[in-house]
């Protein structure tokens, strides 16, 4: 579960988050006027350090300290453009936000799941609603204001599309890989009468299997039968890969890459369930060409990929400059003072 949090950590980091404001009669830290007067209380700095550092798993030194603070003063005087310019960001755009978020980080965690692991790394829901937010507000402001000069982006020329290839062609590694066919039944969620009837169902297959190889192929066709009682894959490429091996087990693995093109091996049991596979092909290991499908199977090429990486990285930059010269405007407009006596 733990293995989302970083990702989502980062998007608070680079995005920062202006904490709730004190109600209490507290020492400033900061204030800032643009739209109107704000002030962060040292209090609610102070909690929002702890959070960061819960985040992080780590204290953060003084000078981080004071950049963190710069951090907030940014955010704050952002929203404050952010409603002078009239950029709203609906709760339904946030919801949005946060679950394709969540889809790219944690897509197999349930909303409890999801809570619990951030609150486990002290990053609060709401705090990650207040970053989704800025970021939609973020790519308003550039769709307002500064639509022209993303639009301005040149695609990738060929010659850089080769250049990044071959300083990173070593990358582009196609391991042993074969395309299998797999009939197959998930017993995962049965209870002991259950898979013990999946598996003398499938033994039995596998027996008519080896007497005639042919009703390998009819019993694929069967499988798309949701009374049949098994499920099919006519075409599935696995590498030779710890992931493979994290998602599919060591038996399926072994089974797999224990067959010639065109065998049909053993029946196969594992935590999964039960499977019995076929070697439609075998790839060997590879650096894969500008031309190579990227991932077998699929129609997009090495090229492909190296184009649309560059042109994003270069989309990236563009944006960071954006924010960057926009903060530099409002921290110009805006009056900004910070209490270096009380940030100690």
């Amino acid at each position: 579960m733990n293995r989302i949090i970083p990702a989502v950590a980062a998007v608070l980091l680079l995005a920062g988050f202006a904490g709730a404001q004190s109600t209490l009669i507290d020492a400033p830290v900061a204030t800032v006027k643009l739209l109107r007067s704000e002030v962060l209380g040292q209090r609610q700095f102070a909690l929002d350090v702890q959070v960061m550092e819960k985040a992080l798993g780590r204290k953060l030194s003084a000078e981080e300290k004071r950049q963190y603070l710069e951090t907030k003063v940014n955010d704050l005087l952002f929203f404050q453009m952010c409603e002078r310019d009239k950029l709203f960001a609906t709760e339904a755009e946030i919801d949005a936000y946060i679950k394709m978020m969540r889809e790219q980080t944690a897509g197999g965690l349930s909303d409890a799941q999801f809570e619990a692991a951030l609150k486990a790394q002290g990053i609060d829901f709401a705090e990650l609603r207040k970053s989704a937010k800025q970021q939609i507000l973020f790519q308003k402001y550039v769709d307002t204001f500064r639509k022209s000069d993303v639009e301005k982006l040149k695609a990738p020329t060929a010659d850089e599309v080769i250049e990044a290839y071959e300083l990173n062609k070593s990358s582009y590694l196609r391991p042993d890989t074969v395309r299998v066919s797999v009939i197959y039944v998930d017993t995962r969620g049965m209870d002991a009468a259950g898979r013990a009837k999946a598996k003398t169902m499938m033994l039995d297959l596998a027996a008519r299997i080896r007497e005639n190889p042919v009703r390998f192929d009819e019993y694929l066709v069967k499988a798309s039968d949701p009374s049949s009682g098994f499920r099919g894959t006519s075409s599935l490429y696995v590498p030779r890969s710890p992931q493979a091996v994290q998602s599919w087990g060591q038996e399926f693995m072994d089974s797999a890459f224990g067959l010639k093109a065109g065998q049909i091996g053993e029946l196969v049991e594992n935590e999964a369930g039960y499977q019995i596979i076929r070697v439609n092909e075998i790839l060997p290991l590879k650096i894969l060409s500008l031309t190579d499908p990227f991932q077998p199977g699929q129609s997009a090429t090495v090229q492909d990929v190296i184009r649309y990486q560059l042109l994003q990285s270069a989309r990236q930059k563009l944006l960071s400059d954006i924010m960057e010269s926009l903060i530099a405007e409002l921290r110009k407009a805006a009056t900004v003072k910070i209490y270096e006596e009380n940030l100690k």
